[in-house]
């Protein structure tokens, strides 16, 4: 994939933000990942490091680079942010090429959007490790929130083992679909993506 290819396919995924009618090619969808989430993997590797390296150095809080980290922390969770409606759509559209409804997409949405927002939460915050961490934060709250006191060191043990399961068997099945390529001719969510220019 060249450079025009992914600015050409980012900007028309943009233009189709609120679109949820219509097919999404497989081109498309991955032309429209790779670069948010190549810059996401650098960075959050890069401040993990940098975290890490002040921590052992002894560095402040208060120093200049802890600012600088939090503040590139804070402009990457909002971008991420706002990436994130063009992207939900797009895999809607992306699922529509291949034939399936969007009902597995909620699903996933529902178990992972409260991680997400915790994940984003916490690199904000300048803590990296907490971003991954927040896998299994959810399924403890969640555990402290509808078991008995006497049940919740089992209970978030089991809710959170199902909640991976779970989590692991749907991202499964939508990265399946999401690399399988699409229907040949119309399906009932219409014609077949026309490529992008």
């Amino acid at each position: 994939m060249n450079r025009s290819f992914l600015t050409a396919n980012f900007c028309n995924v943009l233009r189709h933000t609120f679109c949820l009618k219509g097919r999404a090619a497989r081109r498309e969808l991955w032309g429209f990942v790779l670069l948010p989430w190549l810059v996401f993997l650098c960075v959050c590797l890069g401040l993990a490091a940098l975290s890490f390296l002040m921590r052992m150095c002894g560095v402040s809080a208060g120093g200049a680079i802890m600012q600088l980290v939090l503040g590139m922390n804070l402009l990457f969770t909002m971008w991420l942010a706002v990436l994130f409606v063009p992207f939900f759509t797009l895999c809607i559209r992306r699922l529509h090429d291949v034939g399936r409804c969007c009902g597995w997409l909620v699903a996933w949405g529902v178990l992972n959007v409260p991680v997400l927002l915790m994940s984003f939460s916490a690199m904000a915050c300048g803590e990296p490790f907490m971003a991954l961490a927040a896998f299994a934060v959810l399924p403890a709250l969640l555990s402290h929130l509808i078991l008995p006191a006497a049940a919740v060191s089992t209970g978030t043990l089991a809710l959170t083992l199902c909640y991976l399961i779970t989590d692991f068997l749907l991202s499964f099945f939508l990265l399946i679909h999401f690399v399988s390529s699409g229907d040949k001719a119309a399906n009932e969510y219409g014609p077949p993506p026309a490529p992008i220019p």
